[in-house]
Parts: structure tokens; sequence; C-alpha cells
């Protein structure tokens, strides 16, 4: 059984719990169909962070920044179940301006709406992180877990068995098909 697998798609549905507080959370998933290191995935994050992934992302700047309408905007892309993820913090009177201004966000990068300038933040600001996570002994630690437990096989082998992390055209010298 596969550890990453494409989930079934479900019909979307909207689940909303009343109570009278003054700050209301709004919880959106998409749909996302990218799954860790397939193609995509990296262009993936990098649409994560340009879209509220990072302290610099359009969600950050025009929903909390911008309008003031939350106390918080993320987003959070999961290779995993192929989902994208947005939390914010909000009055709930302004849920209806939040959405909006969230899809236009989407729209935006659908569209390539935004600067030279913030892609090459994001982009160093992904480079960064990655960086500083390789000084972290928990960090390469877990790393080295995910790849053993999502290892692809390679198209080296003909008998589909070689699970070799380089990538080469050669056969690996553990590969049972010679």
């Amino acid at each position: 059984m596969p550890l990453i697998y494409k989930r079934e798609q479900q019909p979307v549905r909207r689940l909303t719990e009343v109570q009278p507080l003054q700050q209301s959370k709004l919880n959106l998933a998409y749909r996302l169909p990218i799954y860790y290191r397939e193609q995509g995935f990296y262009d993936a994050i990098v649409f994560n962070g340009l879209f509220g992934g990072t302290p610099i992302s359009m969600l950050f700047k025009n929903v909390r920044e911008k309008n003031s309408l939350a106390y918080y905007a993320s987003s959070r892309f999961d290779g995993f179940t192929g989902t994208l993820l947005v939390q914010t913090g909000i009055d709930q009177r302004n849920q209806a301006a939040v959405e909006e201004i969230i899809a236009a966000q989407l729209q935006a990068i659908s569209q390539g709406e935004f600067s030279d300038e913030l892609f090459n933040q994001v982009v160093a600001s992904l480079i960064n992180g990655r960086e500083s996570r390789q000084d972290s002994q928990r960090a390469l630690v877990n790393q080295a877990m995910l790849n053993q437990l999502v290892r692809k096989k390679r198209e080296c082998c003909r008998m589909g068995s070689c699970y070799s992390t380089r990538h080469t055209k050669r056969r690996c010298a553990s590969c049972p098909a010679g």
C-alpha cells in the first residue's frame, strides 16, 4: 500500500458553526492535486509562498494589512493530501469580504499578477528556510525517514525494484535486474 495516495474527490461541502465570539476562524480547503515530489511539487511550494505561506504573502498583505479584515491570514500546502489550506482569524461580519479577497488573490496569482520582486523574495525565503533546516538534527532525521518512507522506484530498473535516490540513467549496483 503506497504511503502517498491520491484521495477520491469528494463533493464540496460547507460547514458553519456559530458561537457568540468576537473573533472567528475562517478555514478553507482547496484541492491542489499535486503530490510530494511529483511533477509540479516545487511549483506548488512557491505558489503557496506567494499566496499565504510566508509573511510577505499576498493573503497577509491584502487581507490583513491592506484591508484590516483579519487578525491573521495564512495558507499551507499539504503535498501528501493534495490540499491547500487557508486559515484566517476574522470578525464574522467580514466573512464575505474576506472570502472575496482570498478568491481575488488566487485569481491574481493564477494570472501572474505579482511582481518579480515578490517572487524573488518568496523564493529566497524558501531557500533560506531549507538551508536553515540543514542545521537542525531533528530536521535531518525527519527528512531521512521521509526519504525512506516515500522512496520511488527508478526508471532504470526493468524489474521495478530499485530504490536508489540517485538521479542517473545507470542501473544501481543493488538492482536485481542487473
